[in-house]
């Protein structure tokens, strides 16, 4: 039950800011002076083929220090639903490594006892509602909400639930359906797969997971559901993804399937991502549980886990989000800038640069 209560304040509270583009229920079409003209219009995409079968993925990326070793796979998501992941290389990696970093991940946890977990559920309920009972038509502007009505229709159909979701938590609802229509899944069980060969080869797992511990989860569980999210850049641009860029999401999920790191490099989702994660973060809740400077905070817990582990241990083994594999200011790049020596996949242009001063 303690597990379940964190899970749900972590989903709850601020989960939209960094998976708020996964979720799924079904949602519905409202008629409305604003979308009836959108109505009329047909929203036409030519779906963009997914890969499937065995696929080899994007390689590892080698980061070392003197003999010490660091092999790196680069995640993401979505990916190609029916695909299959060959992991050989993977796991003759981590066969031969003394440890394995996780997934930079935050979590948010009541500073409670096992009962205070337990009678918080209840105040969880409705988090991810607009306050005051209001609508998401009530919450964005006239032409998002027309944009919203036919891609509601076109990819959730009837339900009308949806329509009393926070902008970013509904959008989310519409980019998990999309997705799915396009032939893609938000979780492949990468993730899982890296895990198990690592028990399988008696490799140890070290979390790399930042805590924000919560001393008042009820006060500030209430604080977050009376509070407005500046969300609307966030509708925004997921509207304009799934209007007219899910082929990019397809190429992306295959370049990773099929190892093209340069294809990787061309597309991405920052403004997305950052637009979505800034929405909740920098809301005055979040604020005060210092969750503006998240972000850093992870990237710094992260940083300290590997150079740690490439101190200690002749080989190692980590998962990074690809696009802190490949910018110029992500994880990866600011190794190379401490000095360590950096190599991508073999056979692939992929070259880590750091960003200029």
């Amino acid at each position: 039950m303690t597990a379940l209560v964190t899970r749900k304040l972590r989903h709850r509270l601020i989960y939209g800011a960094a998976l708020a583009l996964t979720a799924a229920t079904s949602t519905a079409a409202q008629s409305s002076p604003s979308s009836a003209a959108a109505e009329q219009k047909q929203v036409t995409t030519l779906d963009a083929v997914t890969v499937s079968g065995a696929q080899p993925g994007p390689g590892l990326w080698r980061v070392s220090k003197g003999d010490h070793v660091m092999w790196v796979l680069g995640t993401l998501s979505p990916l190609p639903a029916h695909m299959e992941w060959k992991s050989d290389e993977v796991e003759r990696a981590i066969a031969n490594s003394q440890i394995v970093l996780g997934q930079p991940t935050f979590s948010i946890r009541p500073n409670t006892n096992f009962f205070g977990r337990l009678f918080l559920i209840p105040s969880l309920a409705g988090a991810n509602k607009n306050p005051d009972g209001r609508t998401l038509q009530q919450m964005v502007s006239t032409e998002d909400y027309a944009r919203w009505t036919v891609l509601k229709q076109q990819y959730l159909g009837d339900d009308h639930d949806v329509e009393r979701l926070r902008p970013i938590f509904a959008t989310g609802e519409l980019y998990a359906a999309a997705i799915k229509h396009q032939g893609l899944t938000a979780s492949l069980g990468v993730d899982d797969v890296v895990r198990a060969l690592a028990k399988k080869h008696n490799v140890k797992v070290i979390a790399t997971d930042y805590v924000v511990a919560i001393d008042e989860p009820r006060r500030a569980v209430k604080a977050f559901k009376s509070s407005t999210l500046d969300d609307g850049q966030c509708f925004g641009l997921t509207l304009d993804l799934v209007e007219h860029d899910l082929g990019g999401v397809v190429e992306l999920a295959n370049a990773w399937a099929t190892g093209d790191i340069n294809e990787l490099r061309n597309l991405t989702m920052d403004d997305l991502r950052e637009a979505c994660m800034s929405a909740v973060t920098n809301a005055g809740v979040a604020k005060q549980l210092g969750l503006d400077s998240l972000k850093a905070k992870v990237a710094a817990m992260w940083l300290a886990a590997a150079e740690q582990a490439l101190s200690d241990h002749a080989q190692s083994f980590a998962m990074l989000p690809m696009v802190e594999v490949l910018s110029p200011t992500g994880f990866i790049a600011q190794l190379k800038a401490k000095d360590y020596h950096v190599e991508g996949p073999e056979g692939s242009d992929a070259e880590v640069t750091t960003s200029q001063p």
